[in-house]
């Protein structure tokens, strides 16, 4: 899509993740996709430059001209990768916004996953900026999160490598986990419910949104939570609320500029 045949809201979002790369032009007003949502396997081993070659692929595929909104799985502070969420550990280290757009040859608007999706969640669900403390998660290959304050963003609030039993808590509760060990819904439902349950009384949150993967499997497992302190709802934009909120951030913090 040509800079030329595009209106002023529209923006590409990219969101990477562990097994899947999926991007589509986003109208980052009316909240829908102005393509349809390409999906490609990430690759193995999922090193920055073979992904940089597939989101590469995307772009083209997609017939973009501009800036580019990435969501990546991992925790960045100053532009820096810190810690690939199940990436190659060659990312460590990585300056995500100048790796991506030498890559691209585009401006490039880098942020976590989660978060991304959280703030597109949060932007264009009504009611959510008015929760005091709402604790979102993406539950795919790993898990995600996202924590907001009145609508404000908390930046690297990662839980989803934090100690939870007898390892981490995406070995637990992550759609790779649910799958690895051939949980059943109602197995999978209940073991999510303890684990929310065990990240209230930590943090407390007034509200659990659930995106990711399996937010679209939500009335599948949610019979079976046998806790219900505060409202646990889907993602309302589904698995879409990665592009989306990453095409929102680059319209965001870049725009529409030439290039």
């Amino acid at each position: 899509m040509s800079k030329g045949g595009r209106n002023d809201s529209a923006m590409l979002g990219v969101d990477i993740g562990g097994t899947g790369i999926k991007a589509a032009v986003v109208d980052v007003e009316a909240m829908r996709l102005l393509t349809d949502r390409v999906r490609v396997p990430t690759p193995q081993p999922s090193t920055p430059e073979r992904v940089a070659g597939v989101v590469a692929e995307l772009v083209d595929t997609l017939g973009w001209e501009g800036p580019v909104g990435i969501g990546l799985p991992a925790l960045i502070r100053g532009e820096v990768v810190v810690r690939g969420n199940n990436l190659d550990p060659s990312w460590q280290g990585v300056r995500a916004v100048e790796f991506f757009e030498e890559a691209l040859g585009s401006p490039v608007a880098v942020a976590n996953d989660a978060d991304l999706a959280g703030l597109a969640e949060v932007r264009y669900v009504p009611g959510l900026r008015e929760v005091r403390k709402l604790l979102f998660l993406t539950l795919g290959t790993g898990v995600g999160s996202a924590f907001f304050y009145y609508g404000q963003l908390i930046p690297e609030f990662e839980i989803g490598s934090m100690r939870y039993k007898k390892g981490i808590l995406e070995e637990y509760i992550s759609n790779a986990a649910r799958k690895s060990k051939g949980m059943s819904w109602e197995q999978y439902g209940r073991k999510l419910s303890r684990a929310l349950r065990y990240l209230y009384d930590i943090f407390t949150p007034d509200a659990f949104v659930l995106g990711g993967g399996l937010s679209k499997k939500f009335e599948l497992f949610e019979p079976h939570f046998s806790w219900r302190e505060v409202p646990i709802t889907p993602a309302r934009l589904l698995n879409n609320a990665g592009i989306i909120g990453a095409a929102l951030y680059a319209h965001q913090n870049i725009g529409d500029v030439d290039g």
